[in-house]
């Protein structure tokens, strides 16, 4: 998306109502943002949404880690460990 005059969206030019997922490399003079409208709740658009935050698999070991801590703690009286 390029501003109404045809330049595209920088540093000084982004907002807070623009998408502002970055394009290119920040050291090229190129170097500029999405500009479309932002997915509410997000920075980005809805389409940059979807690459930059990928939801995390949690692993079978993460599981046996936190039974590890809970029977750990279980005898300290501790009763919540997260949250």
């Amino acid at each position: 998306m390029r501003l109404d005059d045809g330049a595209r969206i920088t540093v000084m030019t982004v907002d807070n109502r623009m998408c502002r997922f970055p394009i290119g490399d920040p050291a090229e003079a190129d170097f500029h943002f999405c500009g479309w409208a932002p997915k509410p709740g997000s920075p980005y658009c809805s389409y940059h949404h979807g690459i930059a935050f990928v939801p995390i698999k949690r692993r079978a070991s993460d599981d046996e880690d936190v039974k590890r801590a809970k029977a750990a703690l279980k005898n300290t009286g501790i009763t919540r460990l997260f949250g």
